[in-house]
């Protein structure tokens, strides 16, 4: 394991350590370990970690920090190899000169990493928080991101991807985003996400769009601007135990098109989902959903949550 303090890594939220932690990256190799003693580390290019592990330092709530230090394309990188990072937060926005606020494109972009591991990582700020494309197998567990100019996590792809503990709250765009692609550039297939949050997103708290065979459980979904969960265009997808409150449609199926032609969703599944009295499941094409123990969660005498045409 190197010490990333042994090249000159001040962690004081001052000093520019990203030639420091460059140095520590290359002296591990590939395989090899990174650590960052507990401090913010502010850095002004981007830290590739792909064949690397980074590893910060958690002491009760507080963690290592990584701050950009200008508004950079991401703050953490890893390109076609894997890589492992823990027990860190990524600030991936500030403030310039004159007090105007900027964000990098991303704090944290994975570009097919397959077999990547997250575990304890927090991002805040950025137009996305984090960017994950054609990660196939990425674990991740405690995922969070807030304060995004756009979407707090965007999965693009991940074929295989299980994560577990994510959250996305108070972000400007969308809270979390599963987007494949119907012409095979993402593969979004068996994806299982077990125990999410997507809180006062400033649109819809989590999108799924144009995947398939894949699961949902053990989230809340609250106080999102614009809608709850919305799928679109996608097949063999199950949502369980997901309670959803606020504005705008909660739970949302709906179609797509394909050479012009319409294109439905496909055995949406609903398992124990809850939602407020006067809410429903709508949909564009009533056999595209399958409805399993769904109630209104506010009445004294749990009623059937309806599914509605629309």
């Amino acid at each position: 394991m190197i010490d990333a303090t042994k090249h000159g890594a001040k962690g004081d939220g001052a000093k520019d350590d990203t030639d420091a932690i460059r140095e520590a990256l290359a002296e591990a190799g590939d395989g090899g370990t990174v650590f960052l003693p507990l401090g913010t580390y502010r850095v002004k290019g981007a830290l590739n970690v792909a064949k690397r592990r980074l590893v910060g330092e958690l002491i009760g709530d507080d963690c290592t920090r990584i701050q950009a230090g200008a508004p950079l394309r991401t703050v953490l990188l890893a390109h076609q190899y894997p890589c492992a990072i823990d027990h860190v937060m990524v600030i991936a926005s500030g403030k310039d000169e004159r007090g105007q606020p900027w964000h990098c494109e991303s704090g944290l972009w994975l570009w097919k990493a397959t077999h990547s591991e997250l575990r304890h990582v927090r991002v805040a700020g950025g137009q996305v928080g984090a960017r994950l494309e054609f990660c196939a197998h990425l674990s991740a567990d405690v995922l969070r991101t807030g304060g995004c100019e756009s979407v707090g996590i965007l999965l693009g792809g991940g074929n295989g991807a299980r994560l577990t503990a994510v959250q996305a709250i108070h972000n400007e765009g969308d809270g979390i985003v599963l987007v494949g692609h119907r012409s095979k550039v993402y593969d979004a297939g068996r994806v299982h996400v077990d125990g999410f949050v997507t809180e006062k997103n400033g649109l819809r708290g989590l999108v799924i769009r144009d995947a398939g065979s894949g699961s949902w459980s053990n989230g809340i979904v609250e106080g999102n601007g614009s809608g709850g969960v919305c799928v679109e265009h996608s097949h063999n997808v199950e949502l369980q135990k997901i309670h959803a409150l606020g504005p705008g449609r909660l739970f949302d199926v709906c179609g797509g098109t394909k050479d012009d032609k319409p294109v439905p969703s496909q055995m949406i599944t609903f398992d124990r989902v809850t939602a407020p009295r006067g809410a429903a499941i709508t949909t564009d094409q009533l056999d595209s959903v399958i409805v399993r123990d769904c109630y209104e969660s506010s009445h004294q005498r749990a009623r059937p949550l309806p599914v509605t045409l629309i």
